[in-house]
């Protein structure tokens, strides 16, 4: 409820008068749930974590920081205003937003308080083998599974989703996303097939937009050569645990109740030894220790 938010005048005052605060602002539930366990298990206890969502943030202070009207813009938004209001060398605050396309649109939106992910987003820092290999072996018990032809045939999917995300937002188009997980087979519980035509017109057809195919491959066409070559930097998180959750079901149906127990339990499998050395999390170890020099 908004009158449980807290109001930017307030933020700046909390953190004028209270210089040992550690707190940090990222854009959703899952992002916080992550960090929080980064910095209790980096015996970083003082550490609080918000979502944005318990800010109120104006169309005002919006249009100021240039900042789109959604979770991550709000980030920004409050990132430049507490900048501005209790300068350069705050240390009290930091925020965290994930990259999305910014590589591609070339777009930075750095300020000294706000960090951006290493990769396309939080969920990404869990795309790799090991990461797969425990949860594959231990949740699913799905030994026969080879995890790098795995990550490999996830991350070309991952990347033919993310192509035609990236167009709807590069031409402002504002398509309706939808599920690709009825164009997915897997075959001898070994390849995942991706029949990527047929999504691109199921999706084209439900956005009333089959007549411009043509120019959604061009573009996609255009834009490949931009990617980069680790599939992290190419994935929407979202799409990456829709597809992970639709693998479990076909190696173990009665595995998991529903989507919440498969984004738990995968989650749960997070090392946060593995992810410490990533830039993103030394830069969040160092302006704790900073804070306390």
């Amino acid at each position: 409820m908004n009158d449980e938010r807290k109001t930017v005048e307030e933020l700046i005052v909390r953190y004028e008068l209270e210089p040992t605060l550690r707190d940090v602002y990222v854009e959703g539930e899952f992002d916080a749930f992550l960090l929080r366990w980064f910095f209790h298990d980096s015996d970083m206890q003082n550490v609080c974590v918000y979502e944005i969502g318990t800010v109120e943030i104006s169309h005002d202070l919006l249009a100021e920081a240039r900042a789109t009207n959604n979770n991550k813009g709000r980030v920004i938004a409050l990132a430049h205003k507490l900048q501005q209001a209790l300068g350069d060398e705050c240390r009290q605050v930091t925020f965290v937003v994930d990259k999305d396309f910014d590589h591609l649109l070339q777009h930075n939106p750095s300020t000294r308080l706000l960090l951006i992910t290493d990769y396309s987003c939080m969920e990404m820092y869990l795309f790799n083998q090991w990461q797969l290999e425990k949860f594959c072996t231990l949740v699913l018990q799905a030994t026969i599974l080879s995890i790098p032809r795995l990550l490999k045939q996830m991350g070309t999917i991952l990347q033919e989703l993310y192509l035609l995300r990236f167009n709807n937002i590069k031409n402002s188009l504002g398509y309706e996303w939808m599920s690709f997980i009825r164009c997915c087979e897997l075959r001898a519980r070994q390849e995942i097939i991706f029949n990527k035509e047929d999504f691109l017109v199921k999706y084209l057809h439900k956005n009333r937009a089959i007549a411009r195919k043509v120019e959604v491959l061009s573009f996609i066409d255009f834009c490949r050569p931009q990617l980069a070559s680790d599939h992290r930097m190419n994935a929407n998180g979202h799409d990456f645990f829709e597809l992970l959750e639709w693998l479990s079901k076909q190696l173990k149906p009665s595995c998991f109740r529903n989507s919440e127990a498969f984004r738990r339990a995968f989650l749960g499998c997070l090392e946060t030894s593995r992810i410490r050395g990533e830039p993103l999390f030394s830069k969040l170890l160092q302006w704790h220790a900073d804070g306390l020099a």
